[in-house]
């Protein structure tokens, strides 16, 4: 190494190989900044969107019978553990267990509310 590339110096020329890639890096800011103004003007649309889907999903759980919830669980269940066996990935098979989750919180919250307050006490 040379005293002159110790100190940072440069050659004559540098600076114009220098400007198109300090250009395509001004443009890619650029663009990154546009895609995320772009993703915040539609964030609150998706979020409705999202919160509706949520709420008719809770619906029709809640209007499902037991015997329909513990075999859509089972179903779902078979279904994460299916891929678990098969070597798929964690987040899918995380996304497997979303349904089972769902209604077994579902079970779970009915046989809360139909045990009588008297046997909830006990329970503890």
């Amino acid at each position: 190494m040379t005293a002159n590339a110790d100190k940072g110096a440069t050659k004559p020329g540098d600076e114009t190989r220098m400007e198109p890639a300090t250009q395509g890096a001004r443009r890619a800011a650029a663009l990154a900044g546009d895609v995320a103004g772009e993703i915040a003007d539609r964030l609150p649309e998706a979020a409705a969107s999202s919160r509706g889907v949520l709420d008719q999903t809770n619906t029709q759980l809640q209007a499902s019978s037991d015997e329909m919830l513990i075999a859509g669980a089972g179903l779902s269940l078979g279904v994460a553990l299916g891929l678990g066996a098969a070597g798929a990935s964690r987040l899918l098979i995380l996304l497997a267990l979303i349904p089972a989750g769902a209604m077994a919180a579902t079970l779970q919250e009915r046989r809360a509310w139909s045990t009588p307050a008297t046997n909830r006490r006990r329970a503890r």
